[in-house]
């Protein structure tokens, strides 16, 4: 009979505004110049530019929704599991929201979600007498990958809150923005 690996956390006392209270992954090089190439060219020869005047009388749309999502690391966590190295996560909240406006702003629909986003395959839930904190598997433990793991649940959110406001209100008079 085999028992489930105890799985313990602790987290990193440094405000995650700052970063990382200690950091492996910056090896002191100064940030290279970007390799960027620009096109001036795109609408007209750069020595010819000037503003363009926009078609004439575009027809508006009855209804504007503007859709706008958040993201905030809450702390930086080590996930002590199975290996004797703790893996890196981060403890997130997000919230996404959609806006309304047809003269008037009316908030249509809000999702607030939280997550322990971490590489480390054993980890579980973080469950707090303020909150809960659903154990998302990332591709890595790399500040970056679990950065991206938080961003596209985010992304998932807005995707979900168009969708279901479309699916409940269909129109083709109205300008989704997403910011």
């Amino acid at each position: 009979m085999t028992t489930a690996a105890r799985v313990s956390f602790s987290v990193d006392p440094w405000d995650p505004g700052y970063g990382l209270a200690f950091s492996d992954e910056l090896d002191g090089r100064a940030l290279e110049e970007s390799s960027a190439e620009l096109n001036l060219d795109l609408e007209l020869p750069a020595p010819q530019w000037r503003p363009l005047d926009p078609d004439p009388a575009p027809r508006l749309p009855g209804t504007v929704l503007f859709l706008d999502g958040v993201r905030r690391i809450d702390a930086r966590i080590w996930v002590h599991g199975r290996t004797p190295q703790p893996d890196p996560g981060i403890a997130a909240s997000l919230a996404a929201g959609l806006v309304t406006c047809d003269g008037a702003a009316h908030i249509a629909d809000v999702t607030v979600e939280r997550g322990l986003f971490t590489a480390a395959s054993d980890a579980t839930d973080i469950v707090t007498s303020s909150a809960r904190y659903p154990a998302r598997l990332a591709a890595g433990p790399g500040l970056d990958q679990l950065s991206l793991a938080l961003q596209q649940r985010l992304t998932n959110a807005e995707i979900q809150l168009a969708m279901t406001y479309r699916a409940q209100h269909p129109s083709e008079d109205d300008l989704l923005l997403i910011l």
